[in-house]
């Protein structure tokens, strides 16, 4: 029953070790890059799981939906924790839309 289930997973997101170094160097790249990520453990832990699923893609079937669904689900995972953080940033999007006489504001 493992044995299948590990075919199948590797069909799908190719080699573990290769899959495992390519996720941890992910990691490292972002942690080197923003250490404050590690301060609120639900965006940490959710970089944590896009990174993952980066690596997957990377190291896999690049057209696997779910893992895209995953990234997504896992965002908003995050979007939802830190909505109430003091601190915490959040965008006001304006669209516009192009007219015969330049861009107008909706």
């Amino acid at each position: 029953m493992v044995e299948q289930i590990l075919e199948e997973r590797g069909n799908i997101y190719g080699d573990f070790n290769r899959q495992a170094k390519i996720s941890q160097q992910l990691k490292q790249i972002v942690l080197e890059a923003n250490p404050n990520i590690t301060k609120h453990p639900p965006v940490a832990e959710g970089i944590e799981m896009i990174l993952h699923k980066i690596a997957r893609i990377a190291n896999g079937k690049e057209l696997y939906i779910e893992n895209f669904r995953d990234i997504a689900g896992y965002a908003q995972l995050i979007a939802d924790a830190i909505e109430h953080i003091e601190g915490a940033i959040d965008a006001n999007v304006t669209y516009k839309t192009r007219g015969g006489e330049g861009w107008l504001s909706e």
